[in-house]
């Protein structure tokens, strides 16, 4: 399953010499499921096989085979498979790597730009697009050399990154910050994030509707509409869920008792605990730590 990438801070991908790191996921009899989150690198989705669907920014995309997904840093976005049967492959980097020492017109006029946010990459270039051939059989190209890591993978990686670059300017699928989003949309994103960085930072203490309302600030019952009109699922869950991630990883990288890992994960009611675990791990604390220790 795709890594944990709820608050940027938690996931570091690649290394710090070579801050360049590729993926590939593959469904056959299995849902895939990355709920709305947001990271500060760049990353490059190429949909392999299937149907996605793909909010970024609270908008709705759908992805087919073929189509290529840009995600900019601090991009709202979430992803799911819609048929049984997909597969993608993604490339994570870190967009300073770009830069030249030498600031050259170029690097003023674009690179300097991209890295703060004036400018932006257009988020989805399907097969219909006019940037579409060249820009897929590059980033073929880029994804299939950094899985392989091979002899100077890295240094060629780069060198296609500045030449992807060249091609979002060419085929104009660089677009100013200031038309990508209206100021409501940003207001409502940025509030989005203000309330999940709140509970992913305070998950182990007690957290109520009213304090994750005075974020904001608004009432209770505008909270959880709101919440839920861009996660699909209130507050409350989303802190359950989030608390369990991370129950689950303490189960695997420790030895603490499950009652000790409950309540250090915010939960004050074992048996409460121990049920919510059930129901969106559908096994128990102990078989789950059974389970993944031998898959292991």
């Amino acid at each position: 399953m795709y890594p944990d990438l709820n608050l940027k801070e938690n996931v570091i991908h690649g290394t710090k010499d070579r801050p360049i790191h590729a993926l590939h996921f593959s469904t056959a009899d299995e849902s895939f499921f990355v709920p709305n989150h947001w990271h500060g690198y760049i990353e490059i989705l190429l949909i392999r096989r299937g149907i996605y669907e793909c909010s970024i920014n609270l908008e709705t995309q759908i992805l087919h085979a073929g189509d290529i997904c840009i995600l900019n840093r601090g991009d709202l976005h979430q992803i799911k498979n819609l048929e049984t049967d997909c597969c993608h492959d993604a490339l994570l980097f870190e967009p300073e790597i770009l830069l030249f020492a030498y600031s050259d017109a170029w690097n003023a006029a674009i690179l300097q730009p991209f890295l703060h946010h004036a400018l932006l990459i257009k988020n989805v270039i399907s097969n219909d697009h006019p940037a579409h051939a060249p820009l897929h059989s590059l980033i073929d190209l880029l994804l299939r050399t950094a899985l392989e890591e091979g002899n100077r993978w890295y240094e060629q990686s780069k060198l296609r990154l500045l030449e992807l670059m060249i091609l979002l300017e060419q085929y104009q699928c660089l677009i100013s910050a200031e038309s990508a989003r209206s100021d409501m949309e940003i207001k409502k994103i940025d509030r989005y994030k203000q309330i999940v960085s709140y509970m992913e930072h305070h998950y182990q203490e007690p957290v109520t509707l009213q304090e994750l309302a005075a974020i904001i600030p608004c009432n209770s019952q505008y909270l959880c509409r709101f919440f839920k009109e861009v996660s699909g699922m209130t507050p409350i869950r989303y802190l359950i869920q989030y608390r369990i991630e991370e129950s689950c990883k303490r189960l695997l990288e420790t030895s603490d008792s499950v009652s000790d890992i409950a309540l250090d994960c915010g939960f004050e009611n074992i048996s409460y605990f121990i049920r919510k675990f059930r129901e969106i791990k559908s096994c128990t604390p102990k078989e789950y730590r059974m389970r993944n220790s031998i898959s292991s």
